[in-house]
């Protein structure tokens, strides 16, 4: 999580969608398409979701926040 320099208090959540992003492509890449869907979702949800929703209960949160976040997991399902 990083302040960013703004008139009010906000964050910019973009670290934390690479590091979401790293962190599922490393999991997808060992388990890939042999596994099972629910094995990845397991592993999505255990592994690279804590990544992504770290320190956000500390932010400010709007409907451009949550809306990007929600584009950032469902990008990962796509896959």
């Amino acid at each position: 999580m990083y302040l960013t320099a703004a008139r009010e208090y906000r964050c910019s959540h973009s670290n934390a969608k690479q590091s979401f992003y790293r962190s599922f492509n490393a999991v997808f890449g060992k388990v890939g398409r042999c596994a099972s869907a629910e094995v990845v979702v397991e592993l999505l949800k255990t592994k690279c979701l804590p990544s992504l929703l770290y320190g956000i209960e500390a932010c400010p949160v709007n409907k451009s926040v949550i809306k990007s976040l929600k584009f950032v997991i469902n990008n990962a399902f796509r896959k």
